[in-house]
């Protein structure tokens, strides 16, 4: 991310542009470039993998 992009950036969105948050953004663009990241095609499909993923240990007794 360039310098010159946050000089646009409202000021209710400077957080944005803070080191921190600009460290998890490369952190995030990492794990999707290797292929350490899930796309959905909809909120359904999203939601239904969220409810697999938290269905209680003993759902299936």
């Amino acid at each position: 991310m360039s310098s010159a992009s946050n000089t646009a950036a409202s000021p209710d969105q400077a957080w944005f542009w803070t080191g921190e948050w600009q460290s998890m953004e490369r952190e995030a663009e990492e794990d999707h470039l290797a292929g350490r990241a899930t796309a959905y095609g909809s909120d359904e499909e999203f939601l239904a993998a969220l409810d697999a993923r938290t269905k209680p240990l003993d759902a299936n007794a």
